[in-house]
């Protein structure tokens, strides 16, 4: 916890500072800055609340606002990268974005889920990264879910919406709730 700090012409020549992730307890002691807390820079002040509602950070000891993160079961309404900057987002329910709230449709076991890391359970779909919708498909066996999106979350042979229709190049048949196979199998 604490670091010595060189001081010009003081008396003492130096003062004990708190490192960055810690701060003062009872002016004596420096302890990790909880879960849910930060602090940037050396120094005896309190550590700073992650500035987003339902936010905490991985570990104790955290050191920068970026640590800051949503908690389990919640996403955060930009992407990781934009999450990261700071405070401009919110933590939303992982429910709030299935197409039945009821029936559990992603993965968001893990700290730090954004809007471009979602993990879908398979048989579900979503057309991009930036999508908060995500739909049951027709035949679960066409949607290959985890963190692909649009038609590169769909088994060979499938694309469009919920997977549900053939590819063009190479030229695949069926679709509409059948199975797509190539025309070469004609």
């Amino acid at each position: 916890g604490f670091v010595k700090t060189m001081m010009s012409s003081e008396d003492p020549p130096f003062v004990c500072e708190c490192a960055a992730g810690y701060e003062i307890m009872n002016g004596v002691a420096c302890e990790a800055c909880k879960r849910g807390a930060f602090k940037p820079t050396k120094g005896n002040v309190k550590c700073s609340e992650c500035p987003v509602t339902d936010a905490t950070t991985a570990f104790a000891g955290s050191d920068a606002i970026s640590l800051c993160q949503c908690g389990l079961g919640l996403y955060a309404n930009v992407t990781v990268a934009e999450a990261t900057m700071g405070d401009d987002y919110a933590c939303h329910r992982c429910q709030e974005m299935h197409e039945t709230p009821t029936i559990l449709m992603t993965n968001c076991s893990t700290l730090g889920s954004a809007l471009d890391n979602i993990d879908l359970l398979q048989g579900y779909w979503r057309q991009s990264n930036s999508s908060r919708v995500v739909r049951r498909c027709d035949n679960a066996g066409f949607c290959l879910g985890g963190r692909r999106v649009g038609d590169a979350s769909c088994v060979q042979g499938h694309r469009g919406p919920l997977c549900d229709l053939c590819a063009r190049n190479p030229t695949y048949y069926g679709g509409r709730g059948k199975a797509c196979k190539p025309c070469s199998e004609i």
